[in-house]
């Protein structure tokens, strides 16, 4: 399938959606995504801009859909830097000693089931081991 129809359907737009925010008439679009025509460079970076992704992913040059944020950068980085037992310590184990810096604490989580996350009722509380 080509990327920027991947990316339009899982951002749940149609073509004319995508065409009123690109500029542009509903058939470029389509005509972009069958590939009978190609953006042009200044519309291709407004896409990869829209989408969250790299000029490089959409024409398939990278098989990576997201790009870090700067904040995602400094994580990675900081981790990097880390000393080697604090990267070894099970992740309760580095949370607790985030808690006891007294250092505020931001989580996301990712559960790989729904279920998971459903099962934890109204108070979403995650037992931490």
């Amino acid at each position: 399938m080509n990327r920027l129809r991947l990316l339009r359907e899982t951002k749940g737009i149609t073509q004319a959606e995508f065409a009123k925010i690109m500029n542009a008439a509903p058939s470029s679009v389509s005509c972009w995504e069958i590939g009978t025509n190609e953006m042009d460079y200044s519309t291709l970076i407004k896409a990869a801009n829209y989408y969250g992704t790299s000029v490089d992913y959409i024409i398939g040059r990278e098989a990576v859909i997201d790009r870090l944020t700067e904040e995602e950068k400094s994580i990675i980085t900081a981790y990097r830097n880390s000393r080697e037992d604090v990267k070894k310590a099970p992740a309760g184990m580095r949370l607790s000693h985030l808690c006891s810096t007294g250092q505020t604490i931001f989580l996301s989580v990712r559960f790989q089931n729904p279920l998971e996350w459903m099962s934890l009722g109204t108070e979403k509380q995650i037992p931490w081991y």
